[in-house]
């Protein structure tokens, strides 16, 4: 999403702003995990919310750009991953 916000394809931007988030909680999230840090449950909790918006984000882009697809698939199953984690 983001290589076609940059060529100018406006529609783009919630779901470039999506990614961008869900990244910065997973980053946070593999990093917390690695450390079994007392406050991975509750980013994870978090980085879990992050990761169903982006997965919506990217549902409305799925059928034309396939890298929107298997986005979409990897935030839900992120998703699944970290309500794991946050349990």
């Amino acid at each position: 999403c983001i290589n076609q916000l940059a060529a100018g394809d406006k529609t783009m931007e919630a779901c470039a702003k999506a990614a961008n988030q869900m990244l910065a909680l997973c980053d946070a999230t593999n990093n917390l995990a690695a450390q079994n840090a007392p406050l991975l449950a509750a980013v994870a909790k978090q980085c879990a919310e992050a990761c169903k918006q982006c997965a919506e984000a990217c549902k409305e882009h799925a059928d034309h750009h396939a890298e929107c697809k298997a986005c979409h698939e990897a935030c839900l199953e992120c998703a699944d991953a970290c309500n794991k984690a946050a349990a």
